[in-house]
C-alpha cells in the first residue's frame, strides 16, 4: 500500500509555474520506493483521484499566488486549504479542486492532505524566477520531512 503520494503540479505556461516539474525531476530517487508515489500533474483532472485514493497522505507541490512576498515557502494543511478560494484555470479544474471533489464522493481518500509551495514571482518564460530558485532548498527539505513523517508513522488500517 502506498503511504504517501506527492503530486507535483505545474503548467506549460512556464516561469515559476514549472516549480512542480523541477521538484518532480529532483524526486526521481523516491520513485523506486513502494510506499511513496511521485506523480507529475501538468493538467488537473478527476483522473488524479485514482492516484491518491487509498494513500495515507497526499502532499501537493505547487507554485502559489497568495499575495505573499515572492519566494515565501508555505505549508498548508487540509483545514487551511479548505478556506482558500478555489483555483481557476483556463484548462479546467485545479488539482486541489479535484482532490476536494474526491473527499466529497469517496470514503478512501487520504486522511492527511498538505500543500507545500513557493509564492511565485512570474508565471511565464523558460526558467524559475530567482526568488523561487533561492527558496527551492527549503521546499525540498520540507518535502523530505513529509516523506520521513509518512514512512516513520505506524501503519494505518
Amino acid at each position: 500500500m502506498c503511504k504517501l503520494v506527492i503530486v507535483c503540479t505545474w503548467s506549460f505556461f512556464g516561469g515559476d509555474d514549472r516549480l512542480g516539474l523541477v521538484v518532480f525531476k529532483v524526486l526521481k530517487c523516491l520513485r523506486s520506493m513502494p510506499s511513496v508515489k511521485v506523480i507529475s500533474a501538468p493538467l488537473a483532472s478527476l483522473d488524479l483521484l485514482g492516484a491518491v485514493r487509498g494513500a495515507d497522505k497526499v502532499v501537493v507541490i505547487d507554485a502559489l499566488k497568495l499575495g505573499l512576498p515572492p519566494g515565501t515557502v508555505c505549508r498548508l494543511n487540509w483545514k487551511a486549504l479548505s478556506l482558500l478560494a478555489p483555483e481557476r484555470h483556463a484548462h479546467g479544474i485545479g488539482v486541489l479542486e479535484a482532490i476536494f471533489i474526491g473527499y466529497a464522493i469517496y470514503n478512501d481518500m487520504p486522511k492527511r492532505l498538505v500543500l507545500l509551495g513557493i509564492e511565485g514571482e512570474r508565471f511565464t518564460g523558460e526558467k524559475l524566477s530567482e526568488s523561487v530558485k533561492k527558496a527551492l532548498p527549503l521546499l525540498l527539505r520540507l518535502i523530505f520531512e513529509e516523506v520521513l513523517d509518512a514512512l516513520l508513522d505506524p501503519p494505518t488500517g
